[in-house]
């Protein structure tokens, strides 16, 4: 048997940690300013495109935002699957790489294509998931316990109110020295990618080992008989396995609603940018915004009442089957 490297001392683990944090907020910055580069410009490019033609560019504007929030609802459990088979890192390297691309491709081609330009949002929101928050919360889990997780993870997270301020004013100052041309504002999110990916590729380990050395013992002195086995993608995992969180114990269940209440209101402030935008540029009047708000209401409440009959249907299923 090989011999075992030999463990680390507390100030080597630190030491090793902070490096680590330092390039994940640093990639967790370059990041969101990336994805919000072009969050101010792109409504009105998207405008141009329908040739000034509002409700389809709100409606392509709405879509586009669904599809992106679909995709990583369908895919990001399986990501973090597939994360936990072939490691952190792959996704570190192809998310901001495939930012980089699309907004590359946006630029040379001068963003006069409307299928291309509507591509590169989706792919923009998506990228920066999949090599954002996705996967620094693996890598986080995989260094940090306890409070030096939720240490670490406020240091980290907490750099995505820079990127937010970020990107826009970037975009906005590059605009009034270049002009308004969006061959700039893409050339500029590309470049934001590119850094990413260089910090991605320098500062950012492996921290997903596949066997640990407390495993590398027992399996090389397994009987034949032994069963362990290296972890293997299982496939396409459910997006609504969360609902098991719910489940198991209250304070899990707790910990489950703190986490996510904050999140509805994000969508609430986003849902206000919306109205805002709609009414500034669309020529909403009160009572237009009161319809819209009204069926989104009724769908809302159409979608939840299905949602949790369905979970209650499946806990019954599960409850009288067991």
């Amino acid at each position: 048997m090989a011999a075992l490297s030999k463990p680390e001392t507390p100030e080597e683990r630190q030491t090793r940690i902070s490096k680590v944090i330092k390039a994940l907020s640093w990639s967790f910055f370059l990041g969101v300013t990336a994805l919000c580069t072009p969050l101010q410009v792109e409504p009105e490019i998207i405008t141009k495109l329908y040739k000034g033609n509002l409700a389809s560019a709100a409606t392509a504007i709405t879509s586009m935002s669904a599809l992106a929030g679909l995709l990583e609802f369908a895919l990001n459990p399986s990501m973090g699957s597939m994360s936990d088979v072939i490691g952190r890192r792959p996704f570190f390297i192809f998310g901001p790489l495939i930012v980089a691309v699309s907004n590359a491709l946006v630029a040379l081609q001068g963003g006069t294509s409307r299928n291309l330009v509507l591509l590169n949002a989706i792919l923009r929101k998506a990228g920066a998931t999949f090599g954002g928050s996705v996967a620094t919360m693996a890598v986080l889990t995989d260094l940090c316990k306890g409070n030096e997780f939720s240490m670490n993870f406020s240091k980290v997270f907490g750099m995505a109110g820079f990127g937010v301020i970020m990107g826009p004013l970037a975009a906005t100052t590059l605009q009034k020295m270049t002009g308004s041309s969006p061959r700039s504002v893409y050339l500029l999110t590309s470049l934001f990618a590119l850094i990413q990916l260089y910090v991605n590729y320098n500062g950012i380990p492996e921290t997903r080992q596949l066997i640990t050395e407390e495993e590398e013992v027992t399996t090389a002195g397994a009987t034949p008989t032994n069963t362990a086995k290296p972890l293997q993608f299982k496939g396409f995992v459910s997006p609504f396995a969360f609902t098991k969180l719910f489940t198991k114990t209250k304070e899990l269940t707790k910990i489950c609603l703190a986490a996510s209440l904050p999140s509805f209101c994000e969508g609430k402030n986003i849902n206000d940018l919306n109205i805002l935008w709609l009414r500034n540029n669309a020529g909403l009047n009160p009572s237009d915004i009161g319809a819209v708000s009204n069926i989104f209401v009724v769908f809302f409440v159409v979608f939840f009442v299905v949602f949790c009959f369905s979970f209650f249907f499946l806990l019954f299923c599960c409850f009288f089957s067991s």
